[in-house]
C-alpha cells in the first residue's frame, strides 16, 4: 500500500469507527510515541454487507511502524484484541491477509493461532486476499 493510499485507508477506517459504538480503537505507544495501531468492527454476514455477529469481530486495520518490527508489538496488539474480544464476549476474530505479499503479516497472524479458512478474493488491485480466523479460547 502506497502511504497515500494508506493514510486513506486509515481514515476511513477510523470513520468507520466512530459510527459503530461496538469498534474499538488501541495506539501502541514507547512512551508518548505511537508505535502501532489497531482498528476493530463489529464482524458482518454476507461479506461485510449482512447483519452484525455479535459474539464475532473484525480486525479491520494493524499496523506497526516498520522500525519497530521484529520487537513483537503486533503480536501484543493482537494479544490485546484477542483479550479484548473475549471480555466482550467474544468467540471469533477474523481478518483479511494478502496470500502472496506480507509474509511478515502472516507469520505474526500464526504465532497468535490464526489460521486462513480458504475463503478468499481480489483486492481490487489484482491481488488476491485470504480471510483468517482466530478461535476464542472461553473460560
Amino acid at each position: 500500500m502506497q502511504p497515500v493510499a494508506g493514510v486513506a485507508h486509515v481514515t476511513v477506517c477510523l470513520h468507520d469507527t466512530a459510527g459503530h459504538d461496538t469498534s474499538w480503537f488501541l495506539i501502541g505507544r514507547d512512551g508518548t510515541e505511537a508505535v502501532a495501531m489497531v482498528i476493530v468492527h463489529p464482524f458482518r454476514a454476507d461479506g461485510g454487507s449482512g447483519d452484525v455477529t455479535m459474539d464475532t469481530c473484525f480486525l479491520s486495520l494493524i499496523y506497526v511502524i516498520p522500525e519497530r518490527w521484529g520487537e513483537d508489538i503486533g503480536g501484543m496488539l493482537l494479544d490485546a484484541v484477542i483479550e479484548e474480544a473475549k471480555r466482550r464476549g467474544g468467540h471469533h476474530v477474523y481478518l483479511w491477509t494478502h496470500e502472496h505479499q506480507n509474509e511478515h503479516a502472516r507469520r505474526l497472524y500464526c504465532s497468535r493461532r490464526f489460521a486462513p479458512t480458504g475463503r478468499t478474493l481480489h483486492d481490487g488491485e489484482g491481488q488476491r486476499i485470504g480471510e483468517w480466523r482466530f478461535v476464542c479460547e472461553q473460560p
